[in-house]
């Protein structure tokens, strides 16, 4: 192209001042202001427009949630037995308070104490060692009586001489009237159809945590009959127990108590049938035993075990020791079991002091 610049000058507009012609076109953008570029006649063309196509943006989509895959399990039958809904639970420390002082026993004091459990007072009987008390406090040992009928039982004559033998050899024991028994409140009623006294003994060892005179690291749990049970149930749902010794232990599976060997367990005969009624037998309804079952749990329990049984216990069949140490075994657990010829539910003689030795020594090394 050719182009003609042309500039308006004074010719183009009368009375034009220079001076300000030039300060407005400086004022409104320069020169370029005043100027223009154009063709020669004859060289015009049809303005011709190329517009480059701009690609469209996508827009951004959010990225999709994540897929939360949800494990299906079995519902928790709604029942306060249930291991589970024990564990859910919380346990308390109430003071254990020395009420009564006692006459002493060989080398140790002898007190009734009382400590709070589900807001009523549960009695018991202390034993404090003579000998001086380690930086940490005692070890120390929760002593789990079996059943014995409420009317019958006395605090200070029932399980003497198996208390003394833990006593005597240097441990702190505490053993709780269960609830309904001596002096404690409540009703009394059992381990296998009620959690009452698994969460009676569950706030002893909170109580015993934080009692001056123990060493919260060194609690063990001794147990016999329905004790050995609670200990059971016990170990499945904590692990502050660094030992457990059951005598006798009614400590089988629900299958084994309730069926296999029920003929043979008189009080469970009288106890179980409304139970069995409304639940159905373990091997008919497993989707609500096996929930308070602690042989459902054998798997989580880290306490080493002992057990003690007569091979003719004629209240609790030897079987169910026998079947828990297996299932204990089987699941890789440290345990051991001894049992004694021509012994019934209690022990007495030479089979009740080499018992008490094999529970001494056991609790020696592991507490």
């Amino acid at each position: 192209f050719r182009y003609k610049f042309t500039l308006m000058t004074t010719k183009s507009r009368p009375n034009f001042n220079p001076f300000y012609f030039f300060l407005t076109l400086i004022l409104n953008g320069g020169l370029l202001a005043s100027c223009s570029f154009l063709p020669t006649e004859g060289d015009l063309m049809e303005p011709s427009v190329e517009v480059a196509a701009i690609p469209a943006i996508e827009e951004e989509q959010p990225a999709p949630a994540p897929t939360i895959e949800i494990e299906e399990t079995a519902d928790i039958p709604d029942t306060p037995m249930a291991i589970e809904a024990l564990r859910s639970r919380d346990y308390p420390a109430s003071e254990l308070i020395i009420e009564q002082t006692l006459d002493p026993g060989a080398n140790y004091q002898r007190y009734i104490a009382y400590y709070s459990s589900d807001g009523f007072r549960i009695y018991g009987l202390l034993t404090v060692p003579d000998e001086a008390m380690p930086a940490n406090g005692y070890p120390s040992i929760l002593f789990l009586h079996g059943y014995i009928p409420p009317d019958t039982y006395v605090t200070t004559a029932d399980y003497v001489a198996t208390q003394d033998g833990l006593a005597r050899n240097g441990f702190l024991t505490f053993k709780p009237d269960m609830r309904g028994h001596g002096r404690s409140e409540g009703e009394a009623t059992g381990a296998h159809f009620s959690e009452t006294y698994i969460v009676d003994s569950l706030n002893a060892v909170s109580s015993l945590e934080i009692f001056d005179w123990v060493d919260a690291e060194r609690i063990g749990i001794w147990g016999h009959s329905n004790g050995g049970l609670i200990g059971l149930r016990m170990i499945t749902i904590t692990d502050k127990a660094k030992a457990a010794v059951l005598w006798a232990g009614v400590a089988g599976s629900y299958v084994d108590m309730l069926e296999t060997y029920l003929p043979r367990i008189d009080f469970l005969l009288r106890l179980s049938p409304p139970l069995i009624e409304q639940h159905g037998l373990p091997s008919e309804n497993p989707e609500y035993w096996d929930f308070v079952d602690p042989f459902t749990y054998l798997e989580d329990i880290t306490t080493p075990v002992q057990l003690h049984h007569g091979n003719s216990d004629s209240s609790v069949p030897v079987e169910l020791s026998i079947s828990l140490y297996n299932a204990l075994v089987g699941a890789g657990k440290e345990v051991e079991l001894y049992q004694y010829p021509g012994m019934d539910h209690n022990f007495f003689g030479e089979a009740f002091d080499q018992a008490m030795r094999r529970t001494v020594a056991f609790f020696k090394a592991r507490l």
